[in-house]
């Protein structure tokens, strides 16, 4: 409701996009919901590739985190993200992210990877990056809040902002934690102790969320206000802009956009593995 409002409201030179936009983005959110719940009621048997602790009734299971395993995926991208960083740094005469995001959009900062870490950064560092805000914001609310854990990831995403002028990850983090902090509160009963703990932290994740926010969106130069209704207006034009470019060029995804890319990094191992076209065929 709030993307359709702020497009439709045309401000900042902002076109609205075409009915048939509108329709589609709505059709694809009410079918997502819908696969919510028919998913929610079907009963399947699930696995997982994480430890599981038994509870003391020997009932209940609880997915435990392999903290040493994501301890060093989580250091080999922040020296990832650390040596782009420095990349980045050496090639601009005055660094600020707006200068960033101008330099990397133009293409005058261009990183030149080995297919090595090309391959690591496509498999393990992208995944894990995106994967981050969930893992810190579920381990502070449901696991064993590891304080190493989450310096890791706020190091992690801090680098990933600092050389690519992406704030989303650091965004989304403090989102997380608020989301699973009100859920949580809604789940822990009346028990006053509990519910004033963690309005406390929601508080302070929020505040702490926008203040962040604030100064990485000055840092590149946007106005606040102005940014915050263009994350929010910009996406119909953006999709819309994003099929007609596809529909001139005549690709063909055949549903792999709906997994969300997953299927890429089967395509990237086939190609590389094989030397050969493994996409479907436009």
């Amino acid at each position: 409701i709030i993307v359709f409002l702020f497009s439709s409201m045309q401000l900042y030179t902002l076109d609205a996009a075409d009915y048939q936009t509108y329709f589609l983005l709505l059709l694809g959110t009410i079918s997502f919901i819908l696969g919510c719940l028919i998913a929610k009621s079907i009963k399947v048997q699930r696995w997982t590739l994480g430890k599981h602790a038994k509870g003391k009734d020997c009932l209940l299971k609880t997915s435990l985190l392999r903290y040493k395993v994501v301890y060093f995926l989580l250091s080999i991208c922040i020296v990832y993200y650390l040596v782009s960083f420095f990349f980045v740094f050496s090639h601009l005469d005055v660094y600020n992210l707006g200068n960033v995001q101008s330099a990397l959009q133009e293409e005058n900062i261009v990183f030149k990877n080995s297919k090595i870490v090309s391959a690591l950064a496509l498999l393990v560092i992208f995944p894990l990056t995106t994967a981050a805000p969930a893992i810190a914001a579920a381990d502070m609310w449901y696991g064993r809040k590891d304080k190493f854990l989450m310096i890791e990831i706020c190091c992690l995403l801090l680098l990933r902002t600092l050389s690519t002028a992406n704030r989303s990850g650091l965004i989304i983090l403090f989102v997380y934690l608020i989301v699973l902090g009100l859920l949580k509160q809604s789940l822990t009963g009346k028990n006053v102790g509990n519910v004033k703990k963690n309005k406390k932290i929601v508080t302070r994740a929020f505040v702490v969320g926008a203040v962040i926010f604030s100064v990485l969106t000055i840092s590149r130069g946007a106005e606040i206000f102005r940014n915050i209704y263009c994350n929010f207006g910009m996406p119909p034009m953006m999709f819309e802009m994003w099929q007609t470019d596809v529909d001139a060029r005549n690709w063909i995804g055949y549903g792999t956009a709906s997994l969300n890319g997953f299927l890429n990094s089967i395509f990237y191992v086939l190609k590389n593995a094989f030397m050969e076209r493994s996409e479907p065929p436009a």
